[in-house]
């Protein structure tokens, strides 16, 4: 990679990097994946926000539409 091996040269580093080198390519692409995910439930739980504002607000019009109907 640009910037070399991220775990150095000492023993534990070495064997790190004998186990994380072969499987590096797939595990960022699971990573994207994951994140790709992530940022899918982000934006349903953001449209159910958006979907709740829009469903109070209406609850609050047919209160306040009752209120002067009662008056």
């Amino acid at each position: 990679m640009g910037m070399g091996a991220f775990w150095g040269n000492d023993d534990p580093g070495k064997q790190f990097g004998s186990k994380y080198e072969p499987a590096q390519e797939e595990l960022l692409q699971l990573i994207a994946i994951i994140a790709g995910q992530v940022e899918g439930i982000a934006d349903g739980i953001n449209q159910m926000a958006a979907n709740y504002g829009v469903t109070e607000q209406a609850n609050v019009n047919k209160i306040r539409a009752l209120t002067w109907d009662d008056q």
